[in-house]
């Protein structure tokens, strides 16, 4: 987890400039595709171990 602290800001930079330069429906759906596909993950992490 720790070597992934110093590109914090970049990413939330990158995400930031990403929302500002994308329509807003077309972002929406690709942060629901996000949330299901880890949520998805998670579940089937939970359901093999």
């Amino acid at each position: 987890m720790r070597p992934l602290l110093p590109s914090s800001p970049l990413v939330v930079y990158l995400g930031t400039w990403l929302q500002r330069r994308v329509p807003e429906a077309i972002f929406h759906r690709l942060i629901i595709l996000a949330l299901l596909a880890s949520g998805l993950k998670l579940f089937w992490d939970g359901f093999i171990a």
